[in-house]
């Protein structure tokens, strides 16, 4: 527990420390998935708007389809998205957006697999940056978005 005591010696002096003070943590951390398909519109950078669903969100974080930190370092993010299958575009791909600009992208030839996958670490400054998932597709149509899977935590030490 965090009121836990330790004892330290300081050159023979014995102190006490509260155990809060020595742990380390990577939280906020979140965990968060599509609950509905989401249909895409050919060629146009689309949020991700169906991500409405939650494993976990330590620090109440994640809302309206969006990660804002509240404490500043590095996070590595995670974003899985699956394209219905037997979709016949040139390409697809899914974005990590910071305050609204792209800061990484993955694409994939959709017609040989149909699964973007995105990793990647950002700095956040704990006090308004935040995250969301674009994507976009070429396919002369609408597709659909059938999974979509975003989740984050802190880097411990970052």
């Amino acid at each position: 527990a965090d009121t836990d005591e330790l004892l330290i010696s300081d050159a023979g002096t014995l102190k006490r420390v509260d155990y809060s003070h020595l742990k380390v943590s990577n939280t906020p951390a979140f965990s968060a998935y599509q609950g509905i398909s989401q249909s895409i519109s050919n060629d146009t950078n689309t949020k991700m708007t169906s991500i409405s669903s939650e494993d976990f969100d330590t620090d109440n974080n994640f809302a309206s389809d969006k990660f804002t930190p509240t404490t500043s370092g590095k996070y590595l993010f995670i974003i899985n998205c699956i394209y219905a299958s037997g979709t016949d575009a040139q390409y697809a791909g899914v974005q990590l957006r910071k305050n609204g600009s792209t800061v990484e992208s993955a694409y994939i030839v959709a017609q040989d697999y149909n699964r973007a996958i995105l990793t990647s670490i950002q700095e956040a400054n704990g006090s308004g940056d935040y995250f969301e998932v674009y994507t976009k597709q070429q396919s002369g149509g609408s597709i659909n978005m059938q999974v979509s899977e975003f989740s984050g935590y802190k880097l411990i030490g970052a």
